[in-house]
């Protein structure tokens, strides 16, 4: 149990390092330079090239996540749901993620504390990119999510049921 419970607190210690990453980014973000015009084909008027930062932001908050959750959990992005998908892998936390699912008490602690932490990241990532879904993933069952949040907000909990 203590070893299960120490891998749900370095869950919550990563989501703290991802949550300062990305404030990093929100604040290095309104420091970006505009895009530099191009002169269109016709070469009479000046076009601003296509620039896709919601997409580019996806993608750089994915690739911190990755890094964050490598060898404990899996991290994937869903553009159709705008949705980042964290599916623990490691056992440790596979383990600890089924005890809170059988209703310990000590578990339902620690994850009303990850429930927080979440919410932190969620609302980072709103920051930067609105309307995305964070969810954890169910280990045992892929199609249902123990944990989804919104712009910083609990949509589902399923401890809450």
């Amino acid at each position: 149990m203590e070893k299960r419970k120490g891998c749900l607190v370095g869950v919550v210690v990563f989501l703290f390092v991802i949550l300062i990453i990305i404030i990093a980014i929100i604040s290095c973000s309104d420091d970006k330079k505009e895009p530099v015009p191009q002169a269109d084909p016709a070469g009479d008027e000046i076009a601003e090239p296509p620039v896709d930062d919601a997409a580019a932001l996806a993608a750089a908050a994915l690739s911190l996540l990755e890094a964050n959750f490598e060898g404990t959990a899996r991290v994937e992005y869903d553009a159709e749901e705008s949705s980042f998908r964290i599916t623990p892998t490691d056992p440790d936390f596979v383990a600890a993620a089924m005890v809170v699912m059988e209703g310990g008490d000590q578990a339902l602690k620690d994850w009303a504390f990850l429930v927080e932490s979440m919410k932190g990241l969620s609302e980072s990532i709103a920051d930067l990119i609105p309307g995305q879904y964070l969810q954890v993933v169910n280990p045992a069952n892929e199609d249902l999510s123990l944990l989804i949040l919104l712009d910083g907000y609990v949509y589902y909990n399923f401890a809450d049921e």
